[in-house]
């Protein structure tokens, strides 16, 4: 183990490495000496012999063993109360990201999508678990074997083709095929914009459309998204224009009755006739 740099040793974490300076543990910095001596004691174990051999390169197969068994929870350079601890890991923890797709997919299931013991995670499912919503948090970044250091992004995520999916299933299940307008208010952009799109247009085949309206800043580049989503090509992209979008600024309230419905209808009648002559419609 070593301190990145003696003259700071009070203030900066302590570093798990291979006796030739490789990284040997997935998480970058402990922040106390007793910490660290624990962590590696416990990835010296996972190895054969119980100890990294001398001759041992540190890009030897050996360091991948102990990497993995530096992935777990009970490896987090924080605890709480005797338990590991992510902090609020958007913060406080960075980590090294796994080299291949199935060994991030295995620290991510280790630890959970949204993990328990991360305090901006449990923050973000404390405030959204007495509503409707089913909170899942973007506590890990997508996998991308380039960037080797990374910190626990955690928000909330905004995945419109969830919402979306669950809509078509209501309304497949219900056998209709009577039209429908789908109520889709947002306060911002999706997190996977090309699964949002990609749902749009095939659900463009059936009596479905979506009026999508934004609240908050009109001038937020979070709604370019959904100005593009009404204008996608007919028919390049999408047999007919299924989705309308309108801004109720940042006061959705003070938008009065008249001009909140004349905003919602107003795309519904042009899609009604086209649906119909697209036969989408009978």
């Amino acid at each position: 183990m070593r301190s990145q740099h003696a003259a700071y040793e009070d203030a900066q974490s302590w570093k798990i490495s291979t006796p030739d300076g490789h990284p040997a543990a997935r998480f970058i910095g402990y922040l106390t000496y007793e910490r660290a001596e624990q962590a590696a004691t416990a990835i010296a174990a996972a190895l054969p012999g119980k100890a990294w051999p001398g001759s041992a390169a540190g890009d030897s197969p050996l360091r991948q063993q102990a990497l993995d068994a530096s992935s777990t929870p009970e490896m987090l350079p924080l605890t709480r109360g005797s338990k590991p601890d992510w902090g609020y890991g958007c913060q406080w923890i960075n980590w090294t990201m796994p080299d291949t797709r199935a060994q991030y997919e295995q620290m991510i299931a280790a630890h959970g999508v949204s993990p328990a013991n991360c305090r901006t995670c449990a923050g973000i499912k404390k405030r959204w678990g007495r509503t409707v919503w089913l909170p899942r948090t973007g506590h890990w970044p997508r996998w991308n074997p380039s960037v080797h250091r990374r910190e626990a992004e955690c928000r909330l995520r905004t995945n419109y083709h969830w919402a979306m999916d669950a809509v078509i299933d209501h309304h497949l299940a219900a056998s209709s095929r009577s039209p429908a307008l789908v109520i889709f208010q947002t306060d911002g952009g999706p997190t996977r914009k090309l699964a949002a799109e990609r749902y749009l247009c095939k659900a463009a085949r059936l009596p479905l459309f979506w009026q999508f309206i934004g609240f908050g800043d009109p001038d937020d580049n979070e709604f370019a998204f959904l100005r593009k989503l009404d204008d996608l090509a007919v028919p390049a992209r999408r047999v007919v224009d299924n989705a309308g979008f309108f801004h109720a600024g940042r006061d959705p309230r003070a938008v009065c009755d008249s001009v909140l419905y004349d905003r919602l209808l107003r795309e519904f009648p042009s899609w009604l006739s086209a649906a119909r002559t697209a036969q989408i419609l009978r």
